[in-house]
């Protein structure tokens, strides 16, 4: 819901830098408010241990870039609880056309 209200919410997402990195800010912001409620694994000061990588805009095929699709975004988090690693592959996609 948070990343499907980044396109909701912007009129239009530069293909920049910096509309990748709205990206990566509103994966983060998820990500902090799942380790905030204890969902996530915190190191032994607390601090969040997920990895989040997006790519650079000089890294995007220009493929990607004419179909107006941003590739791995990718992220690694750690539930809490008894299960020590979980590893969940998929693809989020959001098709805006089919949303409205």
């Amino acid at each position: 819901k948070k990343m499907f209200s980044i396109f909701s919410t912007t009129k239009k997402i530069p293909y920049t830098q910096k509309g990748i990195d709205l990206f990566e800010a509103g994966l983060r912001n998820v990500l902090d408010l799942a380790t905030d409620r204890g969902v996530l694994a915190t190191d032994e000061n607390d601090n969040a241990v997920y990895k989040v990588s997006t790519p650079l805009r000089t890294e995007v095929d220009t493929e990607y870039i004419k179909n107006r699709i941003l590739p791995d975004v990718k992220f690694v988090a750690v539930p809490t609880g008894a299960i020590g690693k979980v590893e969940i592959n998929g693809t989020l996609t959001f098709d805006m056309e089919v949303a409205q």
